[in-house]
């Protein structure tokens, strides 16, 4: 039978045992008519050295239905190397002894174990459930299969069952047993199928309850335990498949609430049941501490929760807008400044708040600077990232860069132009004043030479036109060196020139720096092409008055260079020779024309009566 026991609580014992008495009572006179039986409960023991054989029944309720035997093995036969134990229980009827259990153990090593031990359940039916049986066990110790060394027999026992369940009548919320107030512990039999009913008061200083069901033997299965208000709505349950159930809570009001055990199973069994009342919570008074409570920024106070009266729940307030709801928080600080802490612990009873004006001091030390650059060594053009690793929390930053550039960056970037070595500072700041780091010559530019390489827009053009060039080499050249192909150069960086004579000409560039010199050619790279006008058609004839017979040479002056001709000379005569010679044979005046062409089109000059 368990029990919970604590400050202020009542104690009830409850029994169910009162209804045996009279039983027991007609037991024993009944046995007074057959031999002396052992007392209920007394282990009997029979010997023979080096074994010993017990044999006990039920010595309370939370045994019943249990028969035990046991073999005490005190010393080990050295000539065996076969041990077989035997367990038997007979029904001791005056008449006859029945075999109603029987359990055989062969062991082959040495040494055999101290005890055996073995249990029967005459609830099950292997023993028939009557008001009593006369029953007794005996053990065979062989060290062969055939070869039986010694038997060991006990004296008969009274072994009881209890009837059915006409003595379980709390099987309702209505016949529920009342326990009472305070705490109460009580051991119960359940039968088949059945289930039990309690209820008890929970007053104004009692409200922590535990409630406790625990198997000691059940059939099949356990025990579910439920706990219900006075208007009989569950409010708790405890369903394990364990062999305690167990509702620990702060029940919401004072008065009647009701406890169900039910076998989970629907068999039959024994269950201990024990109600702890514990003392309604009184409203916690709030306290705490901190540690340290002068800080620097960026530190951490570890605060200690030393509220009385047990509370639950925390809530924290630190001043600089941070909370907390854990019991013992830390907190970090990372303004300086003077904080008011405020602690309030809860629990059922109520609330409690302690404030702690102005409690924490976080102080502002001057940076102590340093920084990091990467990379350290680059080429002309390149950047390097540069990162604050100053201490005591800096809130402003000033940078030299070596080469003139500066920052107020954090963690700035720099490109570098111009080759050499590099000397960088950082000043870190705060409140709490300034801190200083140089890093001398910490970074290297290098110079590569250039590589050079260019473009011309257009590259084909007609004669008199302009190729505007520009310059597409890398790596920094700070000279250029132009050929265009047609006797001209330049020295300018992205330069013009102009092409007066058709053809194809081959531009090249020669780019340098302090790291070197690099050329790009391009064979053929411009063209330059003739313009075609259409022809000005005109000529002359020598001489312009002959006599009959006689001839006139004619000569083209064209301009923008025809390239075919066409002569008319007034008398049906033509040419298309560029500068003809032309027969007149009969007196007149002619009129002369000539038609000069080329790719671009054609002209006509008409001299009249020429």
């Amino acid at each position: 039978m368990k029990k919970i026991g604590g400050v202020n609580k009542k104690r009830i014992s409850i029994s169910i045992f009162h209804f045996l008495i009279s039983a027991f009572l007609f037991l024993g006179l009944c046995n007074s008519v057959f031999a002396s039986y052992p007392a209920w409960g007394t282990a009997q023991t029979a010997s023979h050295s080096p074994y010993t054989l017990t044999f006990k029944v039920p010595t309370s309720i939370v045994d019943l239905g249990k028969v035990r035997t046991s073999l005490n093995l005190t010393t080990s036969d050295i000539n065996a190397t076969l041990w077989q134990v035997v367990f038997r229980v007979y029904e001791d009827d005056l008449l006859s002894n029945t075999l109603i259990y029987q359990k055989t153990q062969v062991y082959a090593f040495y040494p055999l174990p101290t005890v055996l031990y073995d249990q029967i359940d005459f609830t099950t039916g292997t023993i028939s459930a009557t008001s009593s049986q006369k029953i007794f066990a005996e053990a065979d110790i062989m060290d062969t299969p055939t070869h039986v060394l010694y038997t060991l027999k006990t004296t008969s026992y009274n072994a009881t069952v209890f009837p059915d369940d006409s003595y379980e009548p709390n099987n309702t919320f209505s016949a529920a047993s009342n326990l009472g107030t305070g705490s109460i512990s009580l051991s119960q039999l359940i039968q088949a199928n059945n289930l039990d009913y309690y209820k008890f008061t929970a007053s104004a200083g009692f409200l922590n309850y535990t409630i406790t069901v625990n198997n000691f033997f059940n059939v099949a299965g356990d025990f579910d335990l439920y706990l219900y208000n006075s208007a009989q709505s569950l409010i708790n349950q405890s369903t394990s498949t364990t062999d305690q159930e167990v509702i620990s809570m702060l029940l919401p009001a004072t008065g009647t609430y009701y406890i169900k055990v039910i076998s989970a199973d629907g068999g039959r069994g024994f269950y201990d049941l024990t109600v702890g009342a514990g003392a309604s919570p009184v409203t916690p008074v709030a306290d705490f501490s901190g540690t340290p409570t002068t800080i620097n920024v960026g530190q951490s106070v570890a605060f200690t929760d030393l509220s009385t009266n047990t509370p639950t729940s925390w809530g924290w307030t630190f001043g600089d807008g941070g909370t907390s709801t854990t019991k013992n928080p830390s907190h970090t600080y990372n303004t300086a400044g003077t904080y008011t802490v405020a602690l309030t612990a809860t629990n059922a009873a109520g609330s409690n708040t302690k404030t702690r004006t102005n409690y924490i001091t976080v102080n502002v030390l001057a940076p102590v600077a340093d920084f990091s650059g990467t990379p350290t060594t680059i080429n002309v053009g390149q950047s390097v990232a540069f990162t604050d690793l100053s201490t005591n929390t800096p809130t402003s930053w000033s940078w030299t860069f070596g080469d003139g550039g500066t920052s107020t960056t954090k963690n700035p970037s720099h490109t570098y132009t111009t080759g050499g070595s590099y000397t960088v500072a950082l000043t870190a700041t705060n409140a709490g004043g300034s801190g200083y780091k140089s890093k001398t010559n910490y970074i290297t530019v290098n110079v590569l030479a250039p590589v050079a390489d260019f473009s011309g827009t257009p590259t084909t053009i007609n004669v008199g036109q302009s190729v505007a060039f520009t310059d597409l080499s890398v790596n920094t050249p700070t000279s250029w060196s132009w050929t265009f192909g047609d006797g001209g150069t330049s020295s300018t960086k992205n330069p013009s020139h102009i092409y007066t004579t058709a053809g194809y000409y081959t531009v090249a560039l020669t780019a340098s720096n302090a790291g070197g010199s690099n050329t790009k050619t391009r064979i053929n790279y411009i063209t330059v092409n003739v313009i075609v006008l259409t022809p000005v058609a005109d000529f002359s004839g020598t001489p312009t008055t002959i006599n009959v017979g006689q001839s006139v040479s004619f000569t083209d002056l064209s301009t923008n260079s025809p390239t075919s001709w066409s002569w008319t000379f007034g008398d049906g005569g033509t040419s298309t020779i560029q500068n003809p010679s032309h027969t007149y044979s009969t007196a007149g005046a002619y009129t002369v024309t000539l038609t000069a062409t080329n790719s671009a089109g054609s002209n006509t000059k008409t001299r009249t009566n020429y």
